[in-house]
């Protein structure tokens, strides 16, 4: 093959057209973000990643299976990325005899473009492409270049790179509260197994070619299961790559990363851990709680609500000061009942803070009573942190961007915070 000629494309507000929804065409995608591209995403059955996106209006997505009339589009690129070899075959001589840029998601379905394999420094994208427009030698060809430029006094981005696999908190949703080694974790590694918690402008920080896997537990809707998880972490982590597991808030506050290290443990695979910024301050202080403060209280309690029996939840009720629940907005009716039960005033004050950190949170405050019709549809308040005993600082309240009360509930505020 000859060698390819390199070019660097602007392509703000130009088409592209993206055939496939599954794994490779959601990489295609994440690769394409941060372009300004219109990208259109065509498939019947498409990844939770490229709904998520949609959602932000990041993509436009045409739910149902490929047309040939489809390549009519006006499209500056396309990529034939489904699971049908033939199909993107078809796709690709199709493209190529009415001379447009198209990309196979196989060697063997042809391209006359490929994407190489690149790496960020210094306001600048370093590109390699092999001959035969193969991804994975390719990756490699630019690893061993950047080490060569590090070994003679450069700086690099891969510095230091090693496969391993590191979990890594992601703070509670606001990207400003992501710490500095998780930032420089994401920007190294190969691949990124990362929770629907996880704000889309932190994912934005993998490099381009890096392959996002989503493994989100959706409230009220589709979960995987843990252990897949862990088997998709070893087996990543076992191929040689550098994995960053990226989890909401803290691996070790309510996330499960125990379980993750142990089966890394178990298979030999080489793991640590990068601490983030958990629920408990992150949500709690941007709202305006104070968990502590002098002369009201020396401590608070954290429990979480989603398996906890209903007489351990009243036992947790007789702490004294602030208790803040993880996982307890389908179970309000039962906390608030335990709690009066267990010796707390109905009159109580609570928080609740839903979606904390994004540009759709929203914060309430009521009573222990009057919780339960607050939440009394927890998929609208999910995920939510609830405070029981403490209330918002009056100069919080006071700055509030807008305020609307979402029902009739006596005492009961609602507040939405604009996060532009």
């Amino acid at each position: 093959m000859r060698q390819p000629y390199l070019i660097s494309l602007d392509l703000t507000d130009q088409p592209v057209l993206v055939i496939g929804g599954g794994r490779i065409a959601t990489r295609k995608v994440e690769g394409l973000l941060d372009s300004g591209a219109r990208i259109t995403v065509i498939a019947p059955e498409l990844s939770p990643r490229l709904r998520e996106l949609a959602a932000l209006g990041r993509v436009e997505l045409i739910p149902r299976a490929f047309d040939i009339l489809d390549l009519s589009r006006p499209a500056l690129l396309t990529f034939a990325a489904t699971n049908d070899h033939d199909l993107n075959w078809a796709i690709v001589q199709q493209l190529r005899r009415d001379g447009r840029l198209v990309n196979g998601a196989d060697a063997e379905s042809g391209r006359n473009f490929s994407t190489p394999a690149t790496a960020r420094t210094e306001n600048a994208t370093l590109a390699v492409a092999t001959d035969e427009g193969d991804p994975v030698r390719a990756k490699g060809l630019l690893a061993r270049a950047i080490e060569l430029r590090t070994s003679r006094g450069g700086d690099s981005p891969l510095r230091g790179q090693s496969p391993l696999v590191t979990l890594v908190g992601a703070g509670p949703g606001n990207p400003d509260l992501l710490t500095v080694g998780g930032k420089r974790e994401i920007e190294l590694a190969d691949v990124i197994v990362h929770d629907n918690l996880v704000h889309p402008d932190i994912l934005k920080l993998a490099r381009p070619g890096a392959e996002l896997i989503a493994v989100g537990k959706h409230p009220f809707g589709e979960q995987v299961a843990q252990e897949t998880i862990n088997s998709i972490l070893v087996r990543e982590g076992s191929l040689g790559k550098r994995v960053v597991r990226l989890k909401g808030g803290d691996p070790f506050i309510f996330g499960r990363g125990t379980e993750e290290i142990e089966a890394l443990h178990a298979a030999g695979v080489k793991w640590r851990v990068v601490p983030g910024v958990s629920s408990i301050n992150g949500v709690s202080g941007a709202a305006g709680v104070t968990l502590t403060k002098r002369g009201r209280n020396h401590g608070f309690a954290v429990f979480s609500a989603a398996t906890t029996p209903a007489e351990e939840i009243r036992r947790w009720a007789r702490i004294e000061g602030p208790l803040a629940i993880f996982m307890g907005v389908h179970k309000a009716a039962i906390i608030a009942r335990e709690f009066i039960a267990g010796g707390r005033d109905g009159n109580e004050p609570v928080v609740v803070v839903a979606r904390g950190g994004t540009d759709t949170e929203r914060v309430a405050e009521t009573t222990l009573a009057e919780l339960p019709k607050l939440l009394a549809q927890p998929e609208e308040w999910t995920p939510g942190l609830i405070i029981v005993g403490a209330t918002r600082e009056a100069a919080f309240r006071a700055t509030a961007t807008s305020k609307t009360d979402a029902a009739p509930i006596p005492g009961t505020h609602v507040f939405t915070r604009n996060h532009s």
